[in-house]
């Protein structure tokens, strides 16, 4: 009877232990739905100067100086930080006042102007920059909308 016990607690352990890495694995997961979407680029190509974009839009990107290495996932690209850029050719970017969201992953490895991502004049409900914010020896994430900004207090450039 002891030893059924205690093989049931352990049955219980396991199937608990199981299902918390089930959730929290699958939590760090988002669900992309190239129909919804503007553009996407997972930069799996690997080579050459294209970059294609996965939603339904076909808004292909130019690569123009970057290059492609090794990424936390797949590839990804390499910016020098002067003058390297993806260039969507005829893409306005999403423009009005309406809410948006942003979603891309990067590393910047030292404190300095960039500009990760940028569409637009600046015209209210057209332009829309994200960039660096200098402060000192940090930089933070900076939005800028038409001539308003808002800014983070996390260093984002510290190659992490």
């Amino acid at each position: 009877m002891k030893l059924e016990s205690r093989v049931s607690i352990m049955l219980v352990w396991f199937v608990v232990a199981t299902f918390g890495l089930l959730v929290t694995s699958s939590s760090n997961a988002a669900v992309l739905d190239p129909k919804t979407v503007e553009l996407a680029y997972l930069f799996d190509e690997g080579k050459g100067n294209i970059a294609k974009d996965i939603s339904e839009n076909g808004r292909d990107g130019e690569i123009s100086g970057a290059k492609y290495t090794k990424g936390v996932f797949g590839t990804c690209l390499d910016y020098d930080g002067k003058d390297d850029n993806l260039i969507v050719t005829g893409y306005a970017g999403v423009g009005g006042t309406d809410p948006r969201t942003t979603v891309f992953w990067f590393k910047a490895g030292d404190t300095r102007e960039h500009s990760w991502v940028k569409w637009g004049p600046n015209l209210t409900g057209e332009k829309y920059y994200v960039r660096a914010h200098l402060r000192g020896a940090e930089c933070n994430l900076r939005i800028e909308v038409a001539g308003g900004q808002n800014y983070g207090a996390d260093d984002v450039c510290d190659k992490e």
